[in-house]
C-alpha cells in the first residue's frame, strides 16, 4: 500500500544510519544498496591523519544488526532441517575481515566485533558445519574450546 511501511523494517533502516554515521568517524564507509546486500552492509576503511592529508588502509566490511540479538549463526540447520552450507562458504570466502556491527539506538551505540575468531574452527577442526557468534560473550576459562563429539559430522547431512 503506497505511504506505509513495515514498522520493524524502518527500524533496521534507522539502525544502518546511525552505523553508518559512527563509523564515518573511523575512516571511509560506503553503504552497500540493500538490493545488493550479499551479507554486509558496509565496506569501509580506516584513515589515519598525516598533517592536512588522510591516509586510508585496512579495508574490511561490516553487517549490522540490532542489539537485542544475542547470537548469530551462520550454516546449522534451517527451520525445514536443511542445512546452510551455502553460508559458511560464503562466511569463509571472505577476503577482507568482516565486522558485525550491533547498533542500541536508545544508547546510540554501536559495538563491533571480529569474526576472526571462527577461524581456528576451520584450520584446526576442518570442515565447518556451523558458526555461532555471541556478542559479548567472554571465555571464562584458558581451557581450550572443543566442539562436542555429538555435534561434530563426518559429512554435510543431506550430501
Amino acid at each position: 500500500m503506497p505511504g506505509t511501511i513495515w514498522f520493524p523494517f524502518r527500524q533496521g533502516d534507522r539502525s544502518e544510519y546511525l552505523a553508518l554515521y559512527m563509523l564515518s568517524a573511523l575512516g571511509v564507509v560506503v553503504k552497500v544498496p540493500r538490493e545488493e546486500d550479499i551479507g554486509a552492509d558496509f565496506q569501509c576503511s580506516l584513515a589515519k591523519f598525516d598533517g592536512h592529508r588522510m591516509t586510508f588502509y585496512s579495508p574490511f566490511l561490516v553487517q549490522t544488526k540490532s542489539s537485542s540479538l544475542k547470537r548469530i549463526s551462520y550454516g546449522g540447520p534451517d527451520k525445514e532441517g536443511r542445512w546452510r552450507k551455502e553460508e559458511i562458504t560464503w562466511l569463509f570466502s571472505q577476503e577482507l575481515p568482516l565486522m558485525l556491527g550491533f547498533v542500541d539506538k536508545d544508547k546510540m551505540q554501536l559495538d563491533l566485533y571480529s569474526t576472526s575468531n571462527m577461524w581456528p574452527a576451520l584450520y584446526v577442526g576442518g570442515e565447518v558445519g556451523e558458526v555461532v557468534l555471541q556478542p559479548g560473550f567472554t571465555k571464562k576459562s584458558d581451557d581450550e574450546v572443543k566442539m562436542p563429539e555429538s555435534t561434530q559430522v563426518d559429512t554435510w547431512p543431506g550430501a
